[in-house]
């Protein structure tokens, strides 16, 4: 009697799984595409990253100076006069590793522009979203690429 009532409840509950998984399968499918592609992608960027980390000295990566020099070209189309020190982080004395370009306006300390402030994670969760809602392979290329623009152009002006 307990073998039977044992495979009753096995089978209603493949039956619940059944129906909730074809009531959820899309939600599933997107949340496992979504942090396949951003983990992924992450993993890959901290390898990119860690090159730099590690280097002797330390320095800073091509994107966060490339989101530098955007910011002291924005700042010049501002009216100001931007000096940009690149690998600040050697000037000063820290403990902790931190990385970072330096930028100052008309002589006075404006900012500091860390990896962290170089909007690639913000990128890598757009990119993760667009591909993992789908859709067609062209229009998701056209997008991801304008998406990006659209998210990089706030840091310009950063300052």
């Amino acid at each position: 009697m307990c073998l039977l009532g044992c495979v009753q409840s096995f089978s209603i509950l493949i039956t619940t799984f059944d129906a909730m998984w074809k009531e959820f399968r899309p939600t599933i499918l997107f949340l496992v595409k979504f942090f396949v592609i951003y983990f992924g992608f992450s993993i890959l960027y901290g390898f990119y990253i860690k090159k730099f980390d590690t280097a002797e000295p330390s320095q800073v990566d091509g994107i966060t100076h490339f989101i530098s020099y955007n910011c002291t070209n924005t700042s010049k189309l501002m009216g100001y006069e931007p000096t940009i020190v690149l690998d600040d982080h050697h000037n000063r004395d820290y403990l902790e590793e931190v990385t970072y370009d330096s930028i100052w306006m008309d002589g006075i300390y404006a900012i500091s522009i860390e990896e962290g402030c170089n909007g690639i994670n913000i990128m890598l969760l757009f990119i993760a979203f667009v591909v993992a809602f789908g859709g067609k392979l062209t229009s998701m290329l056209i997008f991801i690429p304008v998406g990006i623009v659209f998210i990089h152009r706030p840091t310009l002006p950063a300052l």
